[in-house]
């Protein structure tokens, strides 16, 4: 709980120097350079209220941040592209690498590790909520963008907090606007209100801008001294650049998306690992040194590759695919890391040399094969909208073609009104640049016959194959104002799941804080790493008995002659019985297999016939 002392000092720093008397500053070592309103060459005060046509930004309250507010187009700050923001309950947004929260005391800007990668129209202790938690009246914040160039968020009426019954005092509304066309950041303040004053030397203010190291930046104003109300504030980027970066960096692992993915397994061909590595500096760098890595959940490494790069220029990325590919030999879930170093000259920006994405080895010999980023069997918290949204998640299947069979949802509370309900749906990925298009799949489940903290089955009348990319699978609340589904912030992360608010589907904001409990059933063809196998032509059956102790059988079918190979494995991938049977005809055949000599446990079967193979899983146990 916060703890704060008035004092007739803070009153005095607080109404002292409103005003901005100051015009300009700048430039930093980058070559930022501000000019306010009253400047002869500064920006105009034009305010433009978003209220009417932008999102309201839900979930602020007393310092916390939303997080994951997509652009959709990229911004330039300093030396970096930056697509996502984050929205800080306490006056300021910060880009990838800004520290997860900002509370008293405020820094003077720069920071390097309070506030770095941040912009701070406001930097105070706002507060979007009371002493009792409730909601501040008549206090929101909203951000919009025209997906193009530029991006606009507000705060609305935001009070600073201070320590009496109300809770709060004062009242300032303000914006920041982002324009891709000059790379410019403009503030604008239109309330400022002081109310009682709250605050100590001690617990500070900032207006400015610090970059991703926190070593440049940019403050307009000095500490406790607060902005004036009509006035504007804009950032000029430098032309031309001078400062010379040198930042190398994964842009992302086995996908642009950077997003979490399935393997089949175990025992499938031997996955290639792929990474790009960029140059996310202004300046060509040379000896760049990759390295890949895949921990399991206990953070254990089960495999590691290395590789290098020898120049970049600026700008430019190159795609790596590791010289070691990986097995999946064991089902689970996996954090697949890569990291770069020793760039020369020496890397500028070392907050970005890791990127990792959650890969899962799926169980492909099963009947009916479970695709979920999560791992709890219980929700640790819920997400939803109000009744008016809801959440998805996007899958690609490890194999092709792939039947979705069902889908499953984990509710953590619903309505009990008869008249709500809830959709479940599936989209094609073929809208713009691969998002949810093409309605494939609508039902919808009763909000009264919703089972909480449970999973709830939802099976497809008639099942839905994929034949290449993925479908996004989402549950809307649809007048259910209760309905939350559980998430999961187990690492790692998907960075797959999505919000849906007025038909619009966006990045969730918390994906780099927790996962959607949203799972998707498919059915192939019961083969590991096979995606265009034809049953009719080929097929295994599941042995029998199995259990067994001591013999036990496995039928297969050929529709042609063909040479067939037959192999035992053990759950550790070691190859433990096998036999060439050589060319066989067509028809049913029979392997009997003594299991007497095998120890108790699981193993894979293998049968191969031509270019075709299917592996099933049997269990000996004595």
């Amino acid at each position: 709980m916060k703890t704060k002392v008035l004092s007739a000092i803070s009153f005095a720093l607080f109404f002292g120097s409103t005003l901005f008397a100051q015009t300009s500053g700048g430039p930093d070592a980058y070559g930022y350079v501000w000019k306010n309103s009253a400047d002869v060459a500064g920006p105009a005060y034009l305010w433009n209220d978003i209220k009417a046509t932008g999102t309201q930004i839900t979930g602020l309250g007393d310092d916390n941040v939303v997080a994951n507010i997509q652009l959709n187009w990229p911004f330039h700050f300093y030396w970096t592209d930056y697509n996502k923001i984050t929205v800080g309950s306490n006056g300021w947004i910060g880009f990838p690498g800004a520290p997860a929260n900002i509370a008293a005391p405020f820094p003077t800007l720069p920071n390097s590790g309070a506030a770095k990668n941040t912009i701070c129209p406001l930097l105070a202790d706002l507060t979007f909520t009371k002493t009792n938690s409730q909601p501040v009246p008549g206090t929101s914040a909203w951000y919009w963008s025209n997906n193009v160039d530029t991006m606009i968020v507000q705060y609305d009426s935001v009070p600073y907090w201070v320590n009496t019954a109300n809770g709060f005092a004062g009242r300032y509304t303000f914006q920041v606007i982002l324009s891709g066309a000059d790379s410019s950041i403009t503030f604008q303040y239109k309330v400022a209100t002081a109310g009682t004053p709250a605050y100590t030397a001690s617990e500070g203010s900032a207006t400015g801008i610090s970059n991703s190291t926190g070593t440049i930046g940019l403050q307009v104003l000095p500490s406790l001294t607060f902005p004036t109300a009509l006035t504007a504030v804009k950032f000029y980027y430098p032309n031309p650049v001078t400062y010379q970066v040198y930042d190398a960096t994964p842009n992302w692992n086995q996908n642009t998306a950077n997003g979490g993915f399935f393997v089949s397994g175990p025992y499938a061909a031997p996955l290639n690992m792929t990474t790009d590595i960029g140059n996310a500096g202004n300046s060509t760098i040379g000896g760049i040194g990759v390295m890949g890595q895949l921990f399991d959940i206990s953070l254990s490494q089960v495999w590691t590759s290395s590789a290098s790069v020898s120049s970049l220029l600026a700008g430019a990325d190159t795609v790596i695919t590791y010289g070691t590919p990986y097995t999946s030999n064991t089902f689970g879930t996996y954090i697949y890391r890569t990291t770069t170093s020793n760039a020369t000259p020496a890397d500028m920006n070392p907050g970005n040399d890791i990127t990792d994405v959650e890969m899962v080895v799926v169980d492909t010999t099963l009947a009916t094969v479970g695709l979920s980023y999560v791992t709890a069997t219980t929700a640790t918290t819920g997400n939803g909208w109000g009744g008016n949204g809801g959440q998805g998640i996007y899958v690609e299947p490890p194999f092709y073609p792939a039947t979705v069979v069902s889908v499953e949802y984990f509710p953590v509370n619903t309505g009990t009104n008869a008249a709500d309900y809830h959709l479940t749906q599936i989209n094609d990925d073929d809208g713009v640049n691969n998002s949810a298009g093409t309605l494939l799949f609508n039902d919808s489940i009763s909000a009264t016959a919703t089972i909480i903290n449970q999973w709830n089955v939802k099976t497809l009348v008639a099942p839905l194959t994929v034949t290449s990319g993925g479908i996004y699978v989402s549950w809307l609340e649809n007048g259910d104002s209760l309905s939350n589904i559980g998430t999961d912030p187990s690492l790692p992360l998907s960075n797959r799941n999505y919000e849906i608010i007025g038909g619009n589907w966006a990045a969730f904001r918390n994906n780099s804080a927790e996962d959607l409990m949203i799972k998707v059933n498919i059915q192939g063809s019961n083969t590991v790493g096979t995606s265009n196998l034809n049953e009719n032509v080929f097929s295994v059956s599941q042995n029998y008995p199995n259990p067994s102790a001591t013999y036990t059988n496995i039928n297969f079918t050929l529709s042609s002659g063909s040479d067939v190979a037959f192999t035992v494995r053990n759950i550790m991938g070691q190859e433990v019985d096998g036999i060439n049977f050589g060319s066989q005809s067509a028809g049913m055949h029979t392997i009997k297999l003594n299991t007497a000599k095998l120890s108790s446990g699981i193993y894979f079967y293998t049968v191969k016939a031509g270019d075709n193979q299917i592996t099933r899983k049997m269990i000996v146990s004595k």
